[in-house]
């Protein structure tokens, strides 16, 4: 994919980019809070689907390639998840387009357990 092939217009899609906080409920337990840190928008193209089975539930992540302008704060990290509405989504790889820090290519896992 070169930059020149990209086109803003196909960015269709309002994400948000949200941090997962961990803070203690009070009572000895913990509570996840994820955090927005941003909104962005984004092309998406489903790449890959596949189903397996897993601690007795059947889970289909399916694997999309997202598009959007380049950002220094979009990284693979544990901490980091995309969301569209209620999808939530698990940022697999980020790859900075021809290295001009102007797109960048984001392979995300959906989250989708049946």
């Amino acid at each position: 994919m070169k930059c020149l092939d990209i086109s803003i217009g196909s960015f269709s899609y309002l994400f948000t980019l949200k941090r997962r906080a961990i803070s203690d409920d009070g009572a000895g337990g913990q509570i996840v809070r994820p955090t927005d840190i941003a909104q962005l928008w984004m092309s998406m193209e489903p790449v890959s689907s596949n189903q397996r089975f897993w601690a007795m539930k059947l889970e289909a992540p399916v694997t999309h390639r997202l598009v959007t302008r380049w950002r220094d704060d979009v990284v693979v990290s544990p901490d980091l998840m995309l969301t569209l509405g209620e999808r939530q989504f698990n940022i697999r790889s980020v790859i900075n387009i021809e290295e001009r820090n102007r797109f960048l290519d984001v392979m995300v896992e959906e989250n989708v357990v049946q």
